[in-house]
């Protein structure tokens, strides 16, 4: 199974996107959601992670950075 991270600011967004799907039955795991990029990188560096879901504008740090 492949793990999913979901980055976004808005929890409505972030919420929506893990409810959008049927995760499981595509083979995904969404194991995370992180509101900013530099809490996504923080979470990154301790866990291994396959897909990366995000938001390109976020305060603190945004999807490109």
């Amino acid at each position: 199974m492949y793990s999913v991270m979901i980055v976004d600011d808005d929890f409505i967004n972030r919420t929506a996107i893990k409810n959008m799907l049927e995760w499981e039955l595509l083979g995904f795991q969404v194991v995370c959601e992180a509101r900013n990029g530099a809490a996504a990188i923080e979470y990154l560096q301790e866990h291994d992670i396959h897909v990366v879901i995000t938001d390109m504008k976020m305060p603190v740090m945004d999807g490109l950075e």
